[in-house]
């Protein structure tokens, strides 16, 4: 049991299918006080609804579904479009900032050009 004055630990989902990615994000924020799960692809609805995450870092690039959808249908459910999305993905062309930030995304980073600014990016976005 916390007490009224320790500050509970931020949640934090990682929608992403490749293991070295995952595992590198999970690195990164292991220090900062944040508890982390991950999903596979569209699974990670799944376990948003049921988690209820403070953030969700989402890649776009996907083996079954690509991330601008999923980031679609976390926007419009009513269990998860006020959960914050910061896309974390290796692709830097201004056409999916475009549509990342028009489908309701919450911040973009590129991997791994932007990790440094990782934990700081996800603090700003969920305070």
């Amino acid at each position: 049991m916390t007490n009224k004055w320790q500050k509970e630990a931020s949640k934090t989902l990682i929608i992403e299918d490749c293991i070295r990615s995952t595992v590198t994000i999970k690195d990164i924020l292991k220090d900062s006080g944040q508890s982390v799960i991950s999903s596979c692809g569209e699974q990670g609805i799944k376990v948003a609804m049921d988690e209820n995450p403070n953030i969700i870092l989402l890649e776009i690039v996907l083996k079954r579904r690509n991330g601008l959808q999923i980031l679609y249908q976390l926007k419009n459910n009513a269990r998860t479009k006020h959960i914050p999305v910061l896309i974390v993905t290796k692709l830097n062309t201004q056409q999916y900032w475009d549509e990342s930030y028009s489908l309701g995304a919450d911040g973009y980073l590129v991997k791994p050009d932007h990790y440094p600014w990782l934990i700081k990016r996800i603090n700003s976005i969920i305070k």
